[in-house]
Parts: C-alpha cells; sequence; structure tokens
C-alpha cells in the first residue's frame, strides 16, 4: 500500500504542480493536494475493505485450529492479488500520466 500512496502522490504532484508557491504549507491546501488527499483516503478504503474479510478467515482458522478449505483459500489469494494489482495501479497510472503533464508543460 505504501508503493500506491507515494505513487498517488508523486503524479499528482506532477499533475498539479504549483512551482512559484511562497509557502511551502500552502502546496497541501492546493487542488493538488486535495485531490490526493481523496484519492489515498480512497485507496486505503478498498484496501482495507478487500483485506478484512480474509484476515479475518485466517485469524479464526489459527485461533480455532480449522483447516482452511480450497475454496476460501482461493477466495483469500484473488483478494490479495487484487490489492496487489491495485497497489501497482495506483503507483504506475498517476506517475505515467503525471510524466506526460510535465512533458506538456515544458
Amino acid at each position: 500500500m505504501t508503493f500506491g500512496i507515494v505513487g498517488l502522490g508523486t503524479g499528482i504532484g506532477a499533475i498539479y504542480p504549483r512551482f512559484n508557491v511562497e509557502n511551502v504549507a500552502k502546496i497541501a491546501t492546493g487542488f493538488g493536494g486535495l485531490v490526493f488527499m481523496l484519492f489515498s483516503i480512497g485507496f486505503i478504503a478498498i484496501v482495507v475493505y478487500l483485506e478484512a474479510g480474509p484476515a479475518y478467515r485466517i485469524i479464526l482458522a489459527q485461533t480455532r485450529h480449522f483447516p482452511l478449505i480450497p475454496k476460501v483459500v482461493a477466495r483469500i489469494t484473488f483478494h490479495f492479488s487484487l490489492v496487489l494489482f491495485l497497489s501497482a495501479a495506483c503507483f504506475y497510472l498517476p506517475i505515467r500520466i503525471g510524466i506526460s503533464s510535465l512533458e506538456k508543460y515544458e
């Protein structure tokens, strides 16, 4: 999740740059900063939603000494793979868009 949030911050910062700011603290309150905060909160909420169920199943199986059936293991693997894909997309896509935005800015 760290790579996804860093990618969002870097990419959105490149999409909405503010090079002529007198006070650095004003960058976070600009449009790009607010967009980054909203996307980050959404990303974190989706990851928590996708991982809460599988984590609960794993902990429940360990504490009650129940084996995980293959159907549950497949579902857990799918959810964790989805989180991995989402993190990679949140890293790659904003940076790619940010690079093209900065190239147009020049």
